[in-house]
């Protein structure tokens, strides 16, 4: 079974229970206390968790012991599987063209509390053409500005088996002006001026026109 899950251990013995009920002694080779249960037809049966796979199957023992001082041993050999941590994926639908953008991975969950105390490492594919980055602790990561046009950008976090989940995304990168522009009903070089001559400290923008036309349009701007 995986880690974390409830797994159900179930046998029979042979010890004889005319005198009274069988104790059982559980021992899940885990670490966790041991566990007693009472059996009154020779069969019995006990769930539990195992926290964290391991790289042999657990081997788990019932003993069972009868009224008259009986005993007898029954052995489970419990494999148990590790799962990948899942997080959620946090990007921006948005950003603007040569503009720096996060990526970040939030409430990182694993089924072995082992695992979440050993702590997750992730991984970010910016889009850019590089592929992953190394594994690191941070769950963030800054993303250069690129081009107008889409970015398909992904995440992966793993625990301290190696296992690991990916998301992807995709990142629309946008050209700031002329989405203001289009949003106003204007040409993307009045949103432009507009910007500069507004910003604090120019006291008259520079027009730098090639054409009769482009002269035109800048002239237009208040």
């Amino acid at each position: 079974g995986d880690e974390g899950q409830s797994l159900v251990l179930s046998s029979s013995s042979t010890l004889p229970t005319s005198g009274g009920p069988l104790s059982i002694s559980w021992d899940f080779a885990d670490g966790s206390p041991l566990a007693t249960t009472t059996s009154a037809d020779g069969n019995f049966t006990m769930t539990h968790t195992w926290d964290d796979n391991a790289s042999a199957p657990y081997e788990a023992y019932a003993t069972i012991t009868s009224s008259d001082g009986q005993t007898e041993a029954v052995r489970f050999d419990v494999t148990v599987f590790n799962v990948a941590p899942t997080a959620t994926f946090v990007a921006p639908a948005t950003a603007n063209a040569g503009a720096a953008f996060t990526l970040s991975v939030s409430d990182p969950s694993d089924p072995s509390s082992a695992d979440t105390q050993a702590g997750f490492l992730y991984q970010f594919d910016c889009g850019d053409g590089l592929g992953f980055g190394e594994p690191s602790p941070s769950a963030s990561i800054s993303c250069a500005g690129a081009v107008p046009g889409e970015l398909y950008v992904h995440a992966r976090i793993s625990d301290k088996d190696g296992d690991g989940t990916i998301y992807e995304a995709v990142v629309t990168i946008v050209d700031a002006v002329c989405t203001a522009a289009e949003g106003l009903g204007v040409a993307p070089l009045e949103v432009a001026l507009a910007w500069v001559r507004d910003r604090p400290g120019v006291v008259a923008p520079i027009v730098g026109a090639r054409t009769a036309a482009q002269l035109r349009g800048a002239l237009t701007v208040e």
